[in-house]
């Protein structure tokens, strides 16, 4: 599992996602396949993967940010772009 922690104002938040396909849940595999199997793009199918599995949900975004929100979490989380791809390396 990829572990990161990005800080929000004074609060830290975990962002959790499975880096290879030993990670995934049975669930998660599911999700891949029917991604896979409707035709999406490499690209998009990880975008909608880190945000099902992260439990972020976008919100809006600027030039060079991206804001989420996410349950359980008070306020709004900004990460940068190079925040979000270091994901999926």
């Amino acid at each position: 599992m990829i572990r990161s922690i990005f800080s929000k104002s004074m609060e830290k938040v975990a962002l959790t996602a499975p880096s290879n396909w030993g990670e995934m849940t049975e669930k998660q595999m599911l999700y891949v396949a029917k991604l896979q199997v409707a035709g999406m793009e490499e690209d998009r199918i990880w975008l909608n993967c880190f945000l099902r599995f992260t439990g972020l949900k976008p919100v809006g975004n600027s030039k060079s940010e991206h804001y989420f929100c996410k349950k359980g979490v008070k306020g709004i989380i900004t990460l940068q772009i190079g925040e979000v791809m270091s994901f999926k390396n």
